[in-house]
């Protein structure tokens, strides 16, 4: 599904909001949650994948690896009008740091 058609079924179906929750490490990475508002609207599971590929696709553009080694993990807004669509990302990286120190006892 083409993102054009994938947001035009979001908004038939009367989407507003999109909220997805990501995590990633050790080479996998998963979409956790997603969140429709209004919660009555009725999101097929087709539909909820191809967002998710989006999705997907976005984080691998911007972010690049955010699911190898540490990992990352973060929060996807999308807001819906009739008129525009508007991607937030809160990405947030992890990194293991190590301070080595060495130290020489002579008696």
């Amino acid at each position: 599904m083409e993102k054009e058609e994938l947001f035009s079924a979001l908004r038939l179906l009367g989407v507003t909001e999109v909220d997805l929750y990501y995590n990633g490490s050790g080479d996998e990475g998963n979409i956790d949650r997603v969140d429709f508002t209004p919660k009555e609207c009725d999101v097929s599971r087709a539909i909820t994948n191809n967002l998710e590929i989006y999705v997907y696709g976005v984080l691998d553009e911007y972010y690049p690896g955010w699911e190898l080694d540490d990992g990352a993990y973060g929060e996807v807004f999308i807001r819906i009008t009739p008129d525009n669509i508007s991607i937030k990302i809160i990405h947030n990286q992890a990194e293991v740091c190590y301070d080595t120190t060495h130290t020489s006892i002579t008696i």
